[in-house]
């Protein structure tokens, strides 16, 4: 807040004192003069007390919220030591291998899934086994030729034959 002060205007309060021809015109003169000061300093007065009572109020403002904001960083550094001692238990943990269990019992084998889709192109083929029988399927696109086996009864090996 700015404080504004007119300046004081003496100049009829000094003609009336220059003028004055008796004591009883000099001593209004003064008493004038005086006033019209006394009015000026007490104004100058009431606005530097008004500052001053603002910047009182910012400083308890600014002090509270300096306050606050020591608070909160004093909760902020705790939550982090609560998230460091979680953090450190939790490492221990792991390390001392609590969280090391044995596997657990195999379940039952699940159904046969479905075998793939297969958009075959010429040359390529996809085997199945038709887990019903145990017989081995060669599929292959239509009007293409067979793909081409040879079983060795002796080791029971499959061989697929390519041109050399």
């Amino acid at each position: 807040m700015a404080i504004t002060v007119s300046p004081i205007n003496l100049e009829p309060e000094i003609q009336q004192w220059e003028d004055a021809y008796c004591g009883e015109d000099v001593r209004q003169a003064n008493i004038d003069a005086f006033e019209k000061i006394q009015a000026s300093v007490n104004e100058a007065i009431a606005g530097v007390t008004q500052v001053a009572n603002s910047a009182d109020q910012v400083q308890q403002s600014a002090i509270q919220a300096a306050g606050q904001a020591a608070a909160a960083a004093e909760n902020a550094n705790q939550a982090l030591e609560n998230v460091e001692e979680v953090r450190q238990d939790l490492a221990d943990r792991v390390a001392s291998g609590e969280f090391d269990g044995a596997p657990g019992e195999q379940g039952p084998p699940g159904p046969q899934g479905e075998s793939g889709v297969m958009a075959p192109a010429s040359g390529m083929f996809s085997l199945y086994l038709d887990p019903a029988t145990g017989d081995l399927y060669a599929e292959y696109p239509d009007g293409s030729t067979p793909p081409q086996f040879e079983y060795d009864s002796e080791s029971g090996n499959l061989y697929f034959v390519t041109d050399d």
